[in-house]
């Protein structure tokens, strides 16, 4: 998946990756769904990351061009861009003891 613009990745809508996932076979829709092991996304892109239009954001692992197809649309509809800086996303929120 190609970065659509140069900017800084603002914010991701992990639910809506989490749910892209799912429909590629990565995650269970129903009760006695099959997992596919062998899609997935990997995306090492993160929040606050300044990106160049056309330089890959994420690889989406698929076995079917439809869903390819879908998934990439569906994952860039998931992120959000700004023409300026933004503050990149704490690793940690907190220790709970």
């Amino acid at each position: 998946v190609l970065a659509p613009r140069n900017g800084y990745l603002a914010k991701v809508e992990t639910g809506a990756v989490g749910w892209t996932a799912v429909r590629l076979g990565a995650g269970r829709l129903k009760k006695g769904d099959k997992i596919d092991p062998a899609v997935g996304i990997i995306m090492p892109t993160k929040v606050g990351d300044y990106c160049e239009e056309g330089r890959p954001l994420a690889v989406i692992h698929a076995n079917d061009r439809q869903k390819l197809a879908q998934a990439q649309t569906e994952l860039l509809a998931a992120l959000s861009w700004s023409d300026e800086p933004v503050e990149p996303l704490p690793h940690l929120y907190g220790v709970v003891e």
